[in-house]
């Protein structure tokens, strides 16, 4: 193990510490990688104090839209086992001081690639892209939204876009109202806390197969 990789293993056991990260930083800058340093103290920067200033040194970094930088920036996201299977045009990241910690996917792709991404960097979010919460039927202006498990048991089939692989389904918190329909919906008071349910349950699901050693 290098001194990166001790370092790196650090910012994955406590991610809310900026020390860490500002110390791989450092050590970026040692290794001949001063623009991935810069992001990570200008991010950390930016979430104690957001400036004008700070701003234009993010746009500088992450901003450039040359072949070479589109690159090194994908290099900087992703696991190099997932750079050449990784298609540009599918989902995405967004940086959260100097790491991709918000992770946008389809969830073929999520359900593929999700442990690694979550073993390999600080991952606090996920937004599966072909997936939305559905608002009540015949009141499409109320707040609340609901997950379906997707089974073979429907009478009427639920939007595809509103479906969960049960496996998945089952990860989600508990119905707001204490009480589901037959165990097969979860309706939440709002879409973000829908999606943010969503999201834990990703991230649980990866977790559970990293501990299984299926992932």
């Amino acid at each position: 193990m290098t001194d990166g990789d001790a370092l790196y293993r650090a910012i994955l056991a406590d991610p809310g510490d900026d020390l860490p990260r500002l110390v791989y930083a450092d050590w970026l800058d040692d290794a001949g990688e001063a623009d991935r340093a810069a992001l990570i103290r200008v991010q950390i920067e930016l979430a104690a104090s957001p400036t004008a200033v700070l701003r234009v040194a993010e746009e500088r970094l992450l901003g450039s839209v040359r072949r070479d930088a589109l690159q090194r920036r994908r290099e900087w996201a992703l696991p190099a086992a997932l750079r050449s299977v990784w298609p540009d045009r599918v989902g995405g990241w967004e940086w959260v001081r100097g790491f991709p910690e918000v992770w946008h996917a389809p969830l073929e792709f999520w359900d593929g690639y999700g442990s690694e991404i979550l073993a390999a960097g600080p991952v606090s979010r996920v937004v599966l892209t072909d997936r939305e919460p559905q608002a009540p039927p015949g009141s499409p202006t109320k707040p609340e939204r609901t997950w379906y498990r997707d089974d073979a048991n429907w009478v009427r089939r639920p939007d595809r876009g509103c479906l969960l692989p049960p496996e998945l389904f089952d990860l989600l918190e508990p119905d707001w109202r204490d009480f589901g329909m037959f165990a097969h919906a979860r309706t939440y008071p709002n879409r973000a806390a829908a999606v943010a349910a969503l999201s834990d349950a990703c991230l649980s699901k990866c977790t559970i197969l990293d501990r299984n050693g299926s992932a």
